[in-house]
C-alpha cells in the first residue's frame, strides 16, 4: 500500500490515489455533517472537533497499522499535529455548520 511500501522517496500512483480519497472522503464528511447540523440541536463545533478525533484515532491505529507502507505514513508527521489539524477540519466545519445561509 502506498508508494513502495514505505518507500518515501517515491511519489507513485498509490500516493495520488490515497490523496484523492482523502479529499472525497472530507468533502463528503463535510457535506455530511453540515446537513445534519442543521436538522440538530446541538453544539456543532463541539461535535465537529469531537467526530474529527475519533476519525483521526480509527485512521492513526487501526489503518495506519495495516500495512508497512501504512505505517510509514502515520510515523511521517507527528501525532499531535495530525490530531490538532483534525480538531481544526472539525471546528471549522461546525462553524460553517451554523453560518447562516445565503
Amino acid at each position: 500500500m502506498g508508494a513502495g511500501a514505505g518507500d518515501t522517496r517515491s511519489f507513485g500512483v498509490g500516493t495520488l490515489v490515497g490523496i484523492g480519497v482523502h479529499m472525497a472522503l472530507s468533502a463528503a464528511y463535510r457535506i455530511a455533517t453540515v446537513y445534519r447540523a442543521r436538522q440538530l440541536d446541538i453544539a456543532f463545533v463541539y461535535a465537529g472537533v469531537a467526530v474529527r478525533i475519533v476519525f483521526w484515532l480509527f485512521n492513526h491505529f487501526l489503518i495506519g497499522s495495516a500495512t508497512a507502507g501504512a505505517r510509514k505514513h502515520v510515523e511521517f508527521d507527528p501525532a499531535w499535529l495530525a490530531c490538532g489539524l483534525h480538531a481544526l477540519y472539525g471546528a471549522v466545519t461546525g462553524l460553517v455548520a451554523i453560518s447562516p445561509v445565503r
